[in-house]
């Protein structure tokens, strides 16, 4: 090569090494999907809490009909509590492959999708925010690279 050059040399052990342990914790998804399951239980909680859906809307109040009800039964959970089971028993199951959060309560559907029948509008509890994709991003780099 005629005038000036540049020549470098890459040593690339340190990336090989850094490729091959993400590689190695792909492998075993469990430890990272946990993380995931524990930090949507979290969220969901609060969002339960604050009721709102996962975008930060209000759930629609409820209607007269039912607080009364549930002043009649000596309960004045706010919406979506008659028991608290509804919140408090949300779980998550992990496999090698998959994470399925949610509740085996029946009614969970009932809430999130409503019941145009018996009157009960549509309360969105599960779902992902932006925040939550974002958080579930940094939960899976930070694991892919051991952090």
């Amino acid at each position: 090569m005629a005038g000036a050059s540049l020549h470098i040399d890459l040593d690339d052990r340190v990336v090989q090494r850094r490729l091959a342990e993400m590689l190695r914790r792909g492998q075993n998804l469990e430890p990272v999907f946990a993380d995931i399951g524990e930090y949507l239980d979290l969220a969901h909680r609060e969002r339960f809490d604050r009721e709102i859906d996962p975008q930060g809307k209000a759930w629609e109040p409820l209607a007269e009909k039912t607080i009364e009800q549930k002043r009649k039964k000596g309960r004045d959970g706010g919406i979506l509590v008659e028991t608290g089971d509804l919140r408090d028993l949300l779980r998550y199951q992990i496999s090698d492959d998959a994470l399925e959060f949610g509740t085996d309560r029946i009614y969970g559907a009932t809430q999130q999708f409503g019941d145009e029948d018996r009157g009960i509008p549509a309360r969105e509890w599960l779902g992902f925010s932006r925040e939550d994709m974002k958080e579930i991003s940094d939960i899976i780099g930070d694991w892919l690279v051991g952090e």
